[in-house]
């Protein structure tokens, strides 16, 4: 999703196209009755009345401002943006500190798409107004508008700092851009603050699920995108968010369902359009996708830019050929340039055109050169094809060019680590810090490579700083705790995690992360009430069920873990380990066995390179009778997991069936020299020692 989509879709008050313009605020004594009356209509959505009234109030008065930023504003309501900007100007004309007009104007010249201008109009609204916090977010919006993120988050955080912190809607505008820029953590951390003020902010509760939906968090993220629809089952906003959620949990059909409604509610809504068909392309729906892309291209007012996301849309699902096509055409129609070659770089090393990819990404980086961005594309792509050397280079330039981004010493700290150098790694991390003291992902990181250099207690230090560079939010009590725990201080873990759940009660991941600390300590019946709980708080979640049905299996509570894997796949029933671990479990019965086929089979197919899946298959085609196919699927699985001992002696029994005992004997011996224990040791050394006396 573009940038301006997603400030669109969490911040609606900002979309001045989409929203009408806010009312003035008034002194109703000093208001002639006949404008009071306007600017009421205007209010309740009367615009043509509205208009009328003002009209009729600028033939008595017609030197009254405010008259005239009345009769701005209901044009702007009716699309007339001519006449918004003439009677708006004529507003300000009169009088020239009247500061809510000049936002008005701005927010008119944003909507004719001209940033520059609307830019100019909201910097007289500072100079009259230095607080309005509105001004200044929509100032962010104009820069961003101009492809200037580094003024557009300047601004966003200066409408913070001069709040004291309070200014809830520049927080959720700034958590927008972060996660667009793909720096999640510190999105998280501006949304948690904002919903531990205010915890039924619907705008930040659909952000905070989108944001965790991008992480792969689905479990966290499905609950509170439901709660945040719930709050209003008519908003579109919630909905389209809703749908994404279950088209993320791969519930396609209610995916669908959920935006067809929003297709019909707001048929004019390109972004609407644009989530249909990524939702048509993830059923496999490739013609009714390029018919919902092209309504999404037809409605957008940036036509190089819709191009450029269907484009992205296409390689996500695979389609680089499609990918590369439309964004070529997306180039030739005005799209970003930097932008343009990124998306063909990606879809070229799709294809595996590892010279091709390079060759468009250092093109971005020519189109773009005092663009961050595009020098952190190409380090990263040279990073994935091995290039380490080069991408060290990219990044050593990007250090040097922009000395006070953080960014850049976090990413080449990032890339020592991978390559093993961690006291390098750790210098780069502190110079990002020193640049940006409470950046979260050096924090983060530090802290990852303190405990590969089994500095435990240093690791917990820095944990605890960027506890506190988050304010105490709850994921940050998380990622405390797991450090904590890897420190080897688990009591100390459990506290954090307890911390987590008193900020929010129902906190998936705290709740998980404690049951899986228990489960570790021995404390099984701890962990089962504590993921019991976590199913309670999200019972359309299939994470905690899942590990809580890990849990009664590994303690021998076949039963319920059997019926609570069921509850799994009625919940989610692509979830390929849920298949095969009920699959497992079933196939010990004698009466399921061939409902444990079915369910291994369907596992196969979802993934079919699974060493751990081919082994169930392989298995219950072994109980089955079906000699021939078991040996097939279980070869591939030792051939995947070489050193997995239960695979090994699961061949080894199918080689013994076929009276194939040196076959049998060397896997055996292979299962039993593996490094730790596994179930069926027993049951192998009987089989190794009855095979020898059949000779």
């Amino acid at each position: 999703m573009s940038l301006l989509g997603m400030i669109a879709l969490i911040a609606p008050l900002l979309v001045v196209t989409t929203e009408p313009l806010t009312t003035p605020d008034i002194q109703r004594d000093q208001v002639p009755p006949q404008l009071a009356s306007a600017i009421e209509r205007l209010r309740r959505g009367d615009v043509d009345g509205a208009l009328a009234d003002a009209r009729a109030e600028l033939r008595v008065n017609p030197r009254l401002a405010l008259a005239h930023e009345v009769v701005g504003l209901a044009s702007a309501a009716k699309r007339d943006w001519r006449e918004a900007a003439r009677a708006l100007g004529e507003a300000v004309r009169l009088e020239p500190r009247r500061s809510s007009a000049w936002v008005a104007l701005g927010q008119v010249a944003l909507a004719t798409n001209d940033p520059a201008k609307a830019g100019e109009h909201f910097r007289k609204a500072l100079d009259i107004a230095p607080q309005d916090g509105r001004a200044r977010r929509l100032l962010a919006i104009a820069y961003l508008r101009q492809r200037d993120v580094a003024k557009a988050i300047a601004e966003l955080e200066e409408g913070i700092r001069s709040s004291q912190g309070k200014d809830a809607d520049s927080k959720l505008a700034l958590a927008a851009l972060y996660h667009d820029l793909g720096r999640q953590t510190e999105a998280e951390g501006l949304l948690a603050e904002i919903l531990a003020d205010h915890p039924e902010a619907q705008s930040a509760q659909l952000l905070m699920g989108i944001v965790q939906l991008e992480q792969g968090k689905v479990d966290e993220a499905f609950p509170r995108l439901e709660r945040a629809v719930s709050q209003d089952p008519r908003s579109a906003w919630g909905r389209l968010a809703l749908g994404v959620a279950y088209r993320s949990k791969g519930q396609v059909k209610e995916a669908l369902e959920e935006l067809q409604q929003v297709v019909a509610l707001q048929p004019e809504w390109a972004l609407a359009r644009f989530q249909l068909g990524h939702t048509f392309l993830a059923q496999g729906n490739v013609d009714d996708a390029l018919k919902a892309y092209a309504e999404a291209e037809r409605l957008s007012p940036n036509p190089g830019a819709a191009k450029l996301a269907v484009a992205q849309a296409l390689l996500a699902a695979k389609h680089a050929d499609r990918a590369i096509a439309k964004a070529s055409d997306a180039l030739r129609a005005g799209a970003p340039e930097a932008q343009g070659h990124i998306l063909l770089g990606r879809a070229h090393a799709a294809k595996n055109d590892v010279a091709a990819a390079e060759r468009q990404f250092r093109s971005a980086v020519a189109a773009a050169p005092d663009s961050p961005g595009t020098h952190l594309v190409l380090a990263s792509f040279l990073r994935e094809v091995g290039k380490a050397d080069a991408a060290e280079d990219v990044l050593g330039q990007y250090v040097k060019k922009f000395p006070k981004d953080p960014v850049g010493p976090y990413n080449l700290g990032s890339l020592y680590a991978t390559q093993g150098k961690l006291t390098e790694a750790l210098a780069e991390f502190e110079r990002a810090l020193a640049l940006r003291p409470a950046a979260a992902e050096p924090l983060a990181a530090m802290a990852e490579v303190q405990l590969r250099m089994g500095e435990g207690a240093k690791a917990v230090t820095t944990a605890s700083r960027f506890l506190q560079a988050h304010q105490g939010a709850p994921g940050a009590y998380v990622f405390l705790a797991s450090v904590q725990e890897r420190a080897k201080d688990p009591a100390a873990a459990e506290q954090s995690y307890r911390k987590a759940l008193e900020k929010d009660k129902d906190f998936l991941a705290a709740q998980i992360g404690l049951g899986r600390l228990y489960e570790r300590q021995g404390a099984r019946e701890k962990a089962i009430q504590v993921l019991q709980e976590a199913v309670k708080a999200s019972p359309q979640s299939p994470g905690p069920l899942f590990l809580l049905a890990e849990v009664y299996d590994r303690g021998g509570r076949a039963s319920e873990a059997v019926a609570t894997y069921r509850r799994v796949v009625a919940l989610a029933p692509n979830n390929a380990a849920a298949l095969n671990n009920l699959a497992w479990l079933l196939s010990q019965d004698g009466q399921k066995v061939d409902e444990s086929l079915a369910l291994a089979e369907r596992a196969h197919a979802l993934a079919p390179g699974s060493p751990s899946i081919a082994d169930t298959l392989g298995w219950v085609h072994y109980l089955k009778g079906n000699l021939d196919r078991a040996l097939d699927l279980l070869g591939q699985a030792a051939r995947a997991a070489p050193d997995n001992p239960s695979i090994r002696y699961h061949l080894a029994v199918v080689y013994a069936k076929q009276g194939k005992r040196a076959e049998a004997l060397q896997e055996l011996d292979r299962a039993l020299k593996a490094p730790g224990p596994f179930p069926e040791a027993d049951e192998a050394r009987r089989l190794q020692h009855r095979l020898p006396s059949t000779r």
